[in-house]
């Protein structure tokens, strides 16, 4: 049974059809492409930014790690059962037009990451770093709630959609 991780993206595009698809595929009800290991979609409504831009924002958890979503290929032999194939968010950004910053932590297994790619596929941000909970104090006393030690900075830009666009 695979970690699950709680994750956070934003995708920014000059299409809302574009980013409503986003939503399709992140849910597994798109006929073309599908992403790896989504256990849970929540998403925002989509909002219009202004500059020609729309964002959406989508939680949820997945196994493991979003790492699997910036790497690799697509693979046309990892299919659904409504045929459709895997393919990672830097191929899907240039094919599809839209920029996406995600941020993803588990804290059980002490890491944070964060990972963006442009409208033409290319990755932006590649950061990833340990943290995790402290739920003691220094004399042994049960916290009410937890502290972090370690992690990423910030989200970087997590607000501005047009760093994330390109």
């Amino acid at each position: 049974m695979a970690n699950n991780a709680a994750y956070d993206i934003k995708f920014v595009s000059k299409s809302r059809e574009t980013l409503e698809r986003r939503v399709r595929i992140m849910k597994y009800q798109d006929p073309e492409y599908f992403i790896y290991r989504v256990f849970s979609v929540e998403d925002e409504p989509i909002k219009d930014d202004g500059n020609g831009l729309f964002s959406i924002g989508i939680y949820g958890e997945v196994a493991w790690s979003i790492l699997q979503w910036f790497e690799g290929d697509e693979d046309l032999t990892n299919t659904s059962e409504t045929g459709a194939h895997y393919v990672t968010l830097p191929i899907l950004a240039k094919r599809l037009g839209f920029g996406v910053q995600a941020f993803c932590e588990d804290c059980g297994n002490e890491f944070q990451e964060c990972r963006q790619c442009d409208h033409n596929g290319i990755i932006t941000r590649d950061e990833c770093a340990e943290c995790r909970e402290i739920w003691e104090d220094e004399n042994g006393n049960e916290l009410d709630e937890p502290e972090q030690e370690g992690g990423l900075d910030d989200y970087g830009d997590f607000n501005d959609p047009g760093i994330i666009y390109g």
